[in-house]
């Protein structure tokens, strides 16, 4: 078994476009961050990295071809948003 089949769910292996979008998402959110992420396909351990990351946050049973796209990405702006919160908190008590 190959490194590929451990790393991604079986509705990305069925879907060859997905694993780009996921690269692509999370670039993008990099981006956002101030930071110069590598294009698609110039590291391919990268590329697997950000796959695995956004499929770490993405659900486990989509419901929608939405969802099977974008929860991962939905997740990460919720916890940002949340840390955001907490790190308001704790400087309006110093």
């Amino acid at each position: 078994m190959s490194i590929d089949n451990l790393l991604q769910p079986s509705y990305i292996k069925s879907d060859p476009k997905l694993p780009e979008a996921r690269i692509y998402q999370v670039n993008s959110y990099l981006r956002r961050l101030g930071l110069e992420p590598t294009p698609p396909g110039k590291s391919a351990l990268k590329d697997r990295i950000k796959i695995f990351a956004l499929g770490l946050l993405s659900d486990r049973r989509p419901k929608s071809k939405f969802m099977i796209l974008r929860s991962g990405v939905l997740r990460l702006k919720s916890m940002e948003g949340k840390l955001k919160q907490f790190i308001n908190k704790i400087v309006k008590k110093i």
